[in-house]
């Protein structure tokens, strides 16, 4: 897949058919679906309140994750990191793994000390090692795909509405998408192929089945 913006094509939910002219950028297709099924101006549809929205529930579902495989308590990311949506901020975090991202925040020992003592449990170890192999861009991929996630969009068209529902289900598709490729800087991505233990066994296509998050158990989507 190029990086350049115009060759990107975003996930679109195939009972939206969105004019050719609006794919090629984020924001023209959220404004269309917005126009199209005449969604009135609320928090709820606005872009920033419905990031906020796929970003608390993407490192919800990690944090889980991290607390079934691990022996220890590990303590949720900072509010702050969480609640920050802007494009800048968040490009430099795409190509981390888990491991990099909650050590970061001194969340987390190094993975040698996990393994020394003990703490990763007995039955997750080669689970655990997979799911920190993975780019957070790679791991909202495999989120994406998961059971939990196709419950979260049910629920929210539920509760918000079917329209509302829509535009949380555009943005949850792209949201990885749309730091990796909007502006306002021109990012080019080195690749999810990192330096480190876990990072070289990163591949946005090959290796993006090998971790089945619901079938390892390591989390529970239903």
């Amino acid at each position: 897949m190029n990086d350049d913006e115009n060759e990107f094509k975003f996930n679109i939910n195939s009972n939206v058919i969105i004019p050719k002219e609006y794919c090629s950028k984020f924001q023209s297709i959220f404004s269309y679906i917005k126009k199209k099924y005449q969604i009135k101006f609320s928090r709820k549809s606005q872009i920033d309140s419905l990031l906020k929205k796929c970003k608390g529930k993407f490192f919800k579902a990690i944090h889980e994750v991290m607390n079934k495989s691990l022996n220890i308590n590990v303590k949720r990311l900072p509010q702050s990191f969480i609640t920050n949506i802007t494009i800048e901020y968040n490009k430099k975090y795409l190509d981390k793994n888990i491991i990099e991202l909650y050590q970061e925040f001194n969340n987390l020992p190094e993975y040698k000390e996990l393994i020394e003592n003990n703490n990763i449990k007995s039955n997750k170890e080669k689970l655990f090692k997979e799911f920190c192999s993975y780019s957070l861009f790679n791991l909202y991929d495999i989120y994406c795909e998961s059971k939990r996630f196709q419950k979260e969009i049910k629920e929210i068209k539920n509760q918000e509405g079917k329209r509302i529902g829509l535009l949380y289900e555009f943005v949850s598709l792209n949201f990885s998408a749309y730091y990796k490729y909007s502006k306002p800087h021109i990012f080019k991505s080195k690749g999810i192929n990192g330096q480190n233990e876990f990072a070289q066994k990163a591949s946005k296509n090959n290796n993006k089945d090998k971790l089945d998050i619901e079938d390892s158990n390591i989390i529970n989507f239903e």
